[in-house]
Protein backbone atom coordinates (compact mmCIF):
# COMPACT_ATOMS: atom_id res chain seq x y z
CA UNK A 1 0.00 0.00 0.00
CA UNK A 2 1.57 3.54 -0.88
CA UNK A 3 0.98 6.20 1.11
CA UNK A 4 1.19 10.06 -0.49
CA UNK A 5 1.53 13.03 1.85
CA UNK A 6 0.03 16.41 0.34
CA UNK A 7 1.00 19.66 2.10
CA UNK A 8 -0.88 22.55 1.33
CA UNK A 9 0.99 26.06 0.94
CA UNK A 10 0.32 28.06 3.92
CA UNK A 11 0.28 31.96 4.23
CA UNK A 12 -0.31 34.51 6.76
CA UNK A 13 -2.58 37.13 6.97
CA UNK A 14 -2.11 40.09 8.98
CA UNK A 15 -3.17 43.80 8.83
CA UNK A 16 -1.96 47.44 9.80
CA UNK A 17 -4.64 49.83 11.09
CA UNK A 18 -4.60 52.89 13.13
CA UNK A 19 -6.69 51.43 16.00
CA UNK A 20 -5.01 48.22 16.45
CA UNK A 21 -8.47 46.97 18.16
CA UNK A 22 -10.06 47.82 14.99
CA UNK A 23 -12.19 44.32 13.71
CA UNK A 24 -10.94 43.50 10.41
CA UNK A 25 -12.79 41.32 8.00
CA UNK A 26 -11.13 39.10 5.43
CA UNK A 27 -12.45 37.23 2.77
CA UNK A 28 -10.91 35.06 0.00
CA UNK A 29 -11.78 34.43 -3.10
CA UNK A 30 -9.81 32.04 -5.73
CA UNK A 31 -9.48 33.57 -9.21
CA UNK A 32 -12.57 31.57 -10.22
CA UNK A 33 -14.43 34.42 -8.10
CA UNK A 34 -15.68 31.75 -5.11
CA UNK A 35 -15.64 33.01 -1.92
CA UNK A 36 -13.05 30.08 -0.31
CA UNK A 37 -12.50 31.73 3.47
CA UNK A 38 -13.84 34.66 5.77
CA UNK A 39 -12.77 35.43 9.05
CA UNK A 40 -13.06 38.29 11.27
CA UNK A 41 -10.85 39.57 13.90
CA UNK A 42 -8.87 41.90 15.89
CA UNK A 43 -6.04 44.01 13.74
CA UNK A 44 -3.80 42.95 15.45
CA UNK A 45 -3.90 38.92 15.36
CA UNK A 46 -2.31 37.26 12.29
CA UNK A 47 -4.05 34.42 10.33
CA UNK A 48 -3.28 31.65 8.71
CA UNK A 49 -4.68 30.17 5.77
CA UNK A 50 -4.09 27.24 3.94
CA UNK A 51 -5.11 27.21 0.34
CA UNK A 52 -4.57 24.48 -2.65
CA UNK A 53 -1.83 26.15 -5.44
CA UNK A 54 -3.35 29.29 -7.35
CA UNK A 55 -4.19 32.91 -8.01
CA UNK A 56 -6.49 34.44 -4.91
CA UNK A 57 -7.91 37.65 -4.04
CA UNK A 58 -7.79 38.85 -0.44
CA UNK A 59 -10.31 41.83 0.56
CA UNK A 60 -9.50 43.08 4.29
CA UNK A 61 -12.21 45.85 5.56
CA UNK A 62 -12.23 48.28 8.50
CA UNK A 63 -15.15 50.18 9.21
CA UNK A 64 -15.51 52.01 5.83
CA UNK A 65 -12.25 51.38 4.76
CA UNK A 66 -11.12 48.16 2.13
CA UNK A 67 -7.84 47.00 1.26
CA UNK A 68 -7.46 44.48 -1.79
CA UNK A 69 -4.53 42.70 -2.98
CA UNK A 70 -3.78 39.26 -5.60
CA UNK A 71 -1.73 36.53 -4.78
CA UNK A 72 -0.63 33.45 -5.87
CA UNK A 73 0.13 30.24 -4.19
CA UNK A 74 2.84 28.14 -4.76
CA UNK A 75 3.63 24.34 -4.01
CA UNK A 76 6.58 25.29 -1.80
CA UNK A 77 6.24 28.51 -0.50
CA UNK A 78 5.13 30.58 2.43
CA UNK A 79 3.95 33.89 2.08
CA UNK A 80 3.04 36.63 3.95
CA UNK A 81 0.65 39.70 3.13
CA UNK A 82 0.40 42.45 4.73
CA UNK A 83 -2.92 44.76 4.30
CA UNK A 84 -2.26 48.29 5.65
CA UNK A 85 -5.32 50.24 6.67
CA UNK A 86 -3.22 52.96 8.11
CA UNK A 87 -2.64 54.46 4.35
CA UNK A 88 -5.74 55.06 3.41
CA UNK A 89 -7.18 57.66 0.84
CA UNK A 90 -9.35 59.78 3.00
CA UNK A 91 -9.27 62.52 0.33
CA UNK A 92 -12.88 62.60 0.39
CA UNK A 93 -13.24 63.04 4.44
CA UNK A 94 -10.84 65.86 4.52
CA UNK A 95 -12.16 67.73 1.49
CA UNK A 96 -15.51 67.90 3.20
CA UNK A 97 -13.71 69.09 6.39
CA UNK A 98 -11.41 71.61 4.77
CA UNK A 99 -13.42 75.29 3.89
CA UNK A 100 -13.35 76.13 -0.07
CA UNK A 101 -10.77 78.42 -0.72
CA UNK A 102 -11.88 81.69 -2.51
CA UNK A 103 -11.88 82.10 -5.95
CA UNK A 104 -9.49 85.15 -7.20
CA UNK A 105 -12.56 86.80 -7.91
CA UNK A 106 -14.25 85.91 -4.64
CA UNK A 107 -11.11 87.47 -2.96
CA UNK A 108 -11.39 90.93 -4.38
CA UNK A 109 -13.64 92.08 -1.45
CA UNK A 110 -16.08 95.41 -2.20
CA UNK A 111 -16.65 97.93 1.06
CA UNK A 112 -19.94 97.76 2.83
CA UNK A 113 -22.86 97.90 1.02
CA UNK A 114 -26.48 98.33 1.82
CA UNK A 115 -29.22 96.42 0.73
CA UNK A 116 -33.31 97.07 1.41
CA UNK A 117 -35.23 94.37 1.41
CA UNK A 118 -38.88 95.49 2.52
CA UNK A 119 -38.53 97.44 5.88
CA UNK A 120 -35.50 96.33 6.53
CA UNK A 121 -32.09 97.65 5.96
CA UNK A 122 -29.32 95.19 5.48
CA UNK A 123 -25.33 96.25 5.92
CA UNK A 124 -23.33 93.37 3.90
CA UNK A 125 -19.41 94.15 4.64
CA UNK A 126 -16.49 92.04 3.03
CA UNK A 127 -18.62 90.14 -0.11
CA UNK A 128 -17.45 90.42 -3.94
CA UNK A 129 -18.82 92.36 -6.73
CA UNK A 130 -20.56 88.94 -7.50
CA UNK A 131 -21.86 87.78 -4.14
CA UNK A 132 -23.44 91.22 -4.01
CA UNK A 133 -24.75 91.36 -7.48
CA UNK A 134 -26.82 87.64 -6.44
CA UNK A 135 -28.06 89.07 -3.25
CA UNK A 136 -29.40 92.16 -5.10
CA UNK A 137 -31.26 89.48 -7.45
CA UNK A 138 -32.65 88.37 -4.92
CA UNK A 139 -33.92 91.04 -2.97
CA UNK A 140 -35.29 91.80 -6.69
CA UNK A 141 -37.16 88.49 -6.25
CA UNK A 142 -38.42 88.84 -2.49
CA UNK A 143 -40.29 92.34 -3.49
CA UNK A 144 -41.85 91.04 -6.25
CA UNK A 145 -43.17 88.38 -4.01
CA UNK A 146 -44.04 91.05 -1.43
CA UNK A 147 -45.85 93.03 -3.80
CA UNK A 148 -48.42 89.96 -5.08
CA UNK A 149 -49.79 89.98 -2.24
Amino acid sequence: MAHVDVVFPYFFVESKCSNPGDRVSYEIYAQSGELVYDKSTTCTKKIKVTLGEGAYSIEGKVKDAKATTKIDIGSKENQSVVLDFTTQNHEEEIQADTPAQPSSEETSKSGTQTITIGDKVINIDGLSDDEIKKLKEMQKMLQMFGNSK
